[in-house]
């Protein structure tokens, strides 16, 4: 499952370029692309000229309350994006206890570890096809990369445990506010 905006910079035509090389050793693969944005015309013409296009599934945008079944129906996400800052759908994909295949630039790979990912250097298709074969291939695999993608996303993401980790930086910039201020001090060093 491909699920972001439908852009050059988002890794869409280097995801394309790798299916077709998975393809050659997985034949019964598909791939699923929901999404839209500046890319897609030139997107949908270039699926067309693919030899794999009969098994690529291009949904364009989807509502919010169709994420779900995406994620339930496929094997794992792809995010072959050329620089992430903080990527949402990386996040559904984990909560949903999904394996991830993402590019290894931008914030993505502060989101993710080799547990539950399979981090691929940018832009490279052949990187890409193999990451994506090796998690296909095994559902035990994708099994276990799942499940540790589902219990970060709950220990790191969910929104309780978000606003303590807030709360808990917040109280430590009052204090360190307050004692600066007690020593006339007007810069606060080592925040975290």
């Amino acid at each position: 499952l491909y699920l972001t905006s439908v852009a050059r910079k988002k890794g869409i035509f280097t995801l394309l370029d790798a299916f077709a090389l998975v393809r050659q050793k997985m034949p019964g693969a598909k791939l699923v692309i929901a999404g839209h944005g500046p890319h897609f015309a030139q997107m949908c013409t270039y699926v067309e000229g693919l030899s794999s296009r009969e098994h690529i599934t291009v949904l364009g945008s989807v509502t919010r309350a169709m994420v779900p079944q995406l994620m339930a129906d496929c094997a794992l996400y792809c995010l072959p994006s050329f620089g992430e800052p903080y990527a949402t759908t990386v996040i559904e994909a984990m909560a949903c206890a999904k394996p991830l295949v993402v590019s290894d630039s931008g914030g993505v790979p502060h989101m993710v570890d080799e547990a539950g990912a399979r981090l691929v250097k940018t832009g490279n298709v052949i990187d890409l096809a193999s990451a994506l074969i090796e998690v296909l291939r095994s559902p035990s695999l994708q099994r276990r990369m799942g499940a540790h993608n589902r219990a970060r996303a709950m220990r790191e993401y969910d929104w309780p445990n978000v606003v303590e980790e807030l709360e808990c930086i917040y109280k430590r910039v009052m204090e360190r506010s307050a004692l600066a201020a007690q020593h006339g001090e007007t810069a606060i060093h080592g925040l975290a």
